[in-house]
């Protein structure tokens, strides 16, 4: 029996580390390439406050293979660090769903960014609460032989627990049914909360093996690889085809050009450098995101439709060229874009230029299309230029 329990221990706190060296190659590879910096900060977070709850729980098996002991203040501390780190990662999910899904989440003018960041406050309730029950008793004591028992204010940790399991539920929910732009990233969020929730469910029934940590590693592999897999074609600052997947589908949309004309159109940020210099980098980003979240809301209503990030503040679009002319689509994505300002409260006007080509022909080069396309960009620039003077 004992070489049993020596056996399942060492395989127990194993796994766990295996589960660590996993969850800190993700947090390294989570780079620019895969997500945006926030994202990123937040992602890191989360695997750190991992980290420490396997830290904890590879620390305590050992403990009890070993059989040794500790005094009282250690194993507070150790059940202190446990508790920052689970509540932690439950803190930290729910800010990266936040920070995925709101697309206002990002940019310096958030106004209801006072409110979240006040969202710590359960977090920090855990802390206190947890620190005085080594004097108080109320969440927890350990008795004098290293046993530990519930206190009779238990319900308090369980409540800071359970508070943003709830919350981010709830964000996801409403993103997934009011949003139909981020009903994917929804989707992708709400089966990676599966795992750490079946895992937990196994762990209450079934304490031989450290199913909580494996699910959550699992639910981590799965959101990283959902995310890397979407960035291989996609812009990762704004969600969009990128430029590789554009040359692609215009080539093989050139094809079938005899049979199914279609605009091509070249869009540009007005003023860009100055939205920069004004607002900041952070701002920047932020209102090309609005420029490519109105993008996927004009395409769900038009035929044919593709967009792509070309580079920098460029955009690059196609749509089939039947019951539209350059001026409707130039006036509709200028009112589409107007609402999305509103709903992203970018804080800032942001207007764009289009430089619009037409192709019906399967002989026309690529090239010389965008150049096309390109050439009536600058002409629109212009244009409007010597407009405002």
């Amino acid at each position: 029996m004992q070489s049993y329990f020596i056996q399942y221990t060492i395989t127990y706190c194993a796994t766990t580390v295996l589960c660590a060296f996993l969850m800190i190659y993700m947090a390294v590879k989570m780079d620019r390439d895969v997500g945006n910096f926030i994202e990123i900060r937040i992602f890191r977070n989360m695997i750190a406050m991992e980290l420490m709850v396997i830290f904890v729980e590879t620390i305590w098996r050992l403990l009890f293979l070993t059989g040794f002991q500790f005094d009282q203040y250690a194993y507070w501390f150790l059940n202190y660090l446990d508790m920052i780190g689970s509540i932690g990662a439950l803190y930290y999910l729910m800010r990266f769903v936040e920070a995925r899904l709101n697309p206002a989440f990002k940019h310096d003018n958030y106004k209801q960014k006072r409110w979240s960041q006040a969202l710590v406050i359960p977090w920090l309730v855990g802390i206190a609460v947890n620190i005085f029950s080594y004097w108080t008793h109320w969440t927890y004591y350990i008795t004098p032989d290293s046993l530990y028992h519930r206190g009779p204010y238990y319900f308090i940790q369980v409540l800071c627990c359970y508070f943003y399991p709830i919350i981010t539920i709830g964000m996801i929910s409403y993103w997934a049914i009011h949003d139909r732009v981020r009903r994917k990233h929804s989707m992708q969020l709400l089966i990676f909360l599966l795992f750490p929730f079946l895992g937990g469910l196994f762990q209450v029934f079934i304490s031989i093996a450290p199913f909580s940590v494996m699910s959550t590693m699992l639910g981590l592999f799965y959101l990283f690889s959902s995310i890397q897999s979407d960035r291989i074609n996609t812009d990762a600052l704004t969600g969009l085809n990128n430029r590789n997947r554009s040359r692609d589908y215009l080539e093989s949309r050139l094809k079938n050009a005899d049979n199914r004309p279609f605009y091509l159109a070249i869009c540009d940020v007005n003023e860009f450098k100055k939205i920069n210099d004004t607002y900041g980098h952070v701002n920047g980003d932020h209102a090309l995101i609005a420029i490519a979240n109105t993008f996927k809301e004009f395409g769900s209503t038009h035929h044919g439709f593709f967009a792509s990030r070309y580079g920098g503040d460029e955009f690059l679009m196609a749509v089939d060229a039947q019951n539209v002319t350059p001026t409707s689509l130039r006036n509709t994505f200028n009112e589409a874009l107007a609402e999305q300002i509103i709903k992203e409260d970018l804080g800032f006007d942001l207007t764009v230029c289009f430089g619009f080509a037409y192709c019906n022909t399967a002989q026309a080069p690529l090239m010389d299309l965008i150049s096309k396309a390109d050439q009536a960009l600058y002409e629109d620039k212009k244009r409007k230029k010597d407009h405002k003077k």
